[in-house]
């Protein structure tokens, strides 16, 4: 078994002169169409544009068959469709094909002319990456366009005003462009020369000429400097294989989500965020908490863990290597069997995915490490969340439970309880109840009557301690016995956005 070969296909180069003239050509057509995400998504009947792939060729092909701008830009950039000479000129002008094929960006071949990268409206730009091609071998600096795990961390991504963010492995710089627009200033650095190829690329396209790119190993292109804000996608599938450099960086187990966190901490301003979605390995022996935790040890900074998934060493294997089946000519039960043993020598029984974060503090000495499940789901942008679910935790690792029960919490606004009652014989009964959240990280969480209680009456202006009195009397018990499980309800409720305190009434 050979490893893949570079890519043969150059990025079209985006210089000054004819290549720059061409872009502003080529980002006009596709404003003029409409090339947007929301109007394609819907021409397409997919609900992101990510999910291109849930539509047979067929279908796509049927619904971009009017032969206008649009849908031959659509087939052309996002389905990678070929036309036969001249087609293009008729629809989209002699000039502007012209310059697209000096470019690079369009080549003739067997079967017609085809781009060569794909271009998708996301998010309000214009992306472009490799293109994926069922049943070929992908290259080894093949590199990936907006998949589901870039999409969560834009979603999760802390979105403030900004001296310096730094865009780690930054692919097709998608993160990076996304920064340029609360930040100051903004860098992307990867080790593939391909992928900043392709960032300067979409730099262009979408008109964002102060991003600098650089090319290294991890930290290295940045070393010594301070970054207020840090995101990262980076190559984190656990795995024996190491020849796609947008998913393998030389590093066994989870080295290379480790080496990430770890590196990040000392590159943080004071207040500067870091967040990384990644995947972590549970070990045998270990909890995987402690040994996450002792990734900070000594880094003055704090640490929000949120996992989404977590699969046992078999599950995670046949998930990965049919996810990739396009990186190697391997049998997929030869390849399966492989990674489990690497697994199994290893040590590794399990694999998470999740958000994992890491805070500065600005002017304390104290820091916390907080680990939670994330949400099953999210509305909207939940960078605003996570910003608060940052404040959160900093106030409860520094207030006690008796200062706790004198705050004055509020319930969110965001914050739906569902009932569902029974009639008994004293008329009708809470038989299960749930709190639910509308907006961001939206938690849903079945709670006890207690705990509806507590939501009810945390109006901003009733301390927590008459609260728990009332339920304590309610259940005929002392508030001594009531008050730390309350309390310990109140904690996760704070931390998932259910309550905050009130801003009249702060222990």
């Amino acid at each position: 078994m050979h490893p893949p070969s570079p890519h043969p296909v150059p990025v079209p180069s985006v210089g000054p002169g004819a290549a720059s003239t061409t872009i502003e050509l080529l980002r006009e057509a596709m404003a003029d169409a409409d090339f947007t995400h929301d109007v394609v998504s819907s021409r397409l009947d997919v609900p992101s544009i990510v999910a291109i792939g849930t539509k047979s060729l067929e279908e796509l092909m049927a619904r971009t068959a009017s032969g206008t701008r649009l849908d031959t830009l659509i087939r052309l950039l996002c389905m990678n469709a070929p036309y036969t000479a001249g087609t293009l000129d008729a629809i989209l002008g002699t000039g502007l094909c012209a310059a697209i094929r000096a470019m690079g960006l369009v080549r003739d071949g067997p079967s017609g002319e085809r781009s060569t990268v794909c271009i998708n409206p996301v998010r309000g730009l214009w992306i472009a990456s490799d293109i994926p091609r069922a049943g070929e071998t992908r290259a080894s600096d093949f590199v990936m366009g907006i998949g589901s795990s870039t999409l969560t961390l834009e979603s999760l991504t802390a979105r403030r005003s900004v001296g310096r963010v730094l865009d780690l492995g930054t692919g097709c710089g998608f993160h990076a462009l996304l920064a340029s627009s609360h930040a100051e200033r903004v860098i992307g650095t990867d080790i593939n020369e391909r992928a900043i190829a392709m960032a300067r690329l979409n730099a262009a396209l979408n008109a964002k000429p102060d991003i600098e790119w650089r090319i290294g190993s991890f930290f290295e292109p940045v070393s010594g400097q301070l970054f207020d804000l840090i995101v990262s996608n980076p190559p984190f599938v656990i795995s024996p294989e190491q020849d796609h450099v947008y998913r393998s960086a030389g590093m066994s187990g989870d080295g290379v989500t480790e080496h990430v966190v770890r590196g990040a901490a000392g590159l943080l301003a004071r207040g500067g965020v870091a967040q990384f979605l990644c995947n972590w390995a549970h070990m045998r022996g270990f909890d995987w908490r402690d040994r996450l935790a002792t990734w900070v040890e000594g880094s003055e900074c704090d640490m929000l863990v949120l996992r989404s998934e977590t699969l046992d060493a078999r599950d995670y294997a046949e998930y990965w290597v049919g996810h990739t089946r396009e990186e190697s000519s391997e049998p997929l039960a030869a390849r399966a069997a492989r990674w489990r043993a690497s697994y199994e020598e290893q040590g590794i029984e399990a694999a998470s995915i999740g958000m994992i974060l890491l805070h500065r503090p600005i002017d304390r000495d104290q820091t916390w490490t907080s680990f939670d499940d994330a949400p099953r789901k999210m509305l909207g942008g939940a960078g605003h969340d996570v910003l608060r679910r940052i404040d959160a935790e900093t106030w409860l690792a520094s207030v006690r439970n008796e200062e706790l029960l004198d705050a004055h919490l509020r319930v969110a606004s965001a914050v739906r309880l569902d009932h569902t009652l029974r009639p008994d014989e004293r008329g009708w009964a809470m038989e299960q109840a749930s709190a639910r959240l509308l907006r961001g990280l939206a938690y849903e969480t079945t709670i006890d009557e207690a705990g509806a209680r507590i939501l009810m009456r945390s109006d901003g202006s009733t301390a927590l301690r008459s609260i728990v009195a009332e339920i304590a009397s309610g259940l005929g018990r002392p508030l001594s016995e009531v008050a730390p499980v309350a309390v310990g309800i109140v904690r996760a409720m704070i931390r998932r956005g259910y309550l905050d305190r009130s801003s009249d009434h702060k222990v």
